[in-house]
């Protein structure tokens, strides 16, 4: 049944999304890229806000959700300022850059910078050491088994989701953030 609360909350996250689509230039200039990843690390925070992940994941009451940069940090200290002071469910933030390969299990939240070399079997091996939500800006993330990706559509920064790769990794995205995405199916 669809509460005011409920109907309130999902206004509130689509007008957020439809600001966070604000127009920018895919070129290559300092102000625009930082805005870009602004509005990337403005997305996680929400993208948090509407996953589910297995209960085992959460183990401990007072375990922090731990959102980690892979590769070149290009947020330059946004992916903080953007979960500084705030909580999901209770859960407060622990963001880390430059994440290892042997941090990765702790992460809740893996963004792949697109500096990375993905290939398939790189974003398979991510997906082996973590349960985290794997976001990516890499075109072909998703074919390769990423779970989120950004990408550019009329100078806006939009997302795709890949729901079979969700699914195997048993995280659940709310319907209502899933109508915001493009869905990529793999054939």
């Amino acid at each position: 049944m669809l509460t005011l609360s409920s109907l309130f909350r999902f206004l509130c996250l689509l007008l957020g999304f439809l600001s966070l689509s604000v127009g920018i230039s895919s070129s290559d200039s300092f102000a625009e890229s930082r805005t870009e990843y602004k509005l990337k690390a403005a997305f996680l925070y929400h993208f948090v806000q509407f996953a589910e992940w297995p209960g085992q994941v959460f183990s401990q009451e007072n375990t922090r959700i731990h959102i980690c940069n892979y590769g070149e940090n290009s947020f330059g200290g946004l992916l903080e300022k953007t979960f500084e002071g705030k909580s999901v469910k209770a859960r407060r933030f622990l963001v880390r850059n430059h994440t290892s390969t042997i941090e990765m299990k702790d992460c809740h939240v893996l963004f792949v910078n697109r500096n990375v070399d993905m290939t398939k079997k790189n974003v398979q091996q991510l997906l082996k050491q973590t349960q985290a939500l794997l976001v990516g800006e890499t075109e072909d993330f998703l074919e390769y088994g990423g779970m989120i990706q950004f990408y550019h559509a009329d100078k806006k920064i939009r997302f795709a989701v890949n729901p079979d790769a969700l699914d195997r990794k048993k995280i659940h995205l709310s319907s209502k953030l899933l109508r915001l995405a493009k869905i990529f199916r793999s054939e």
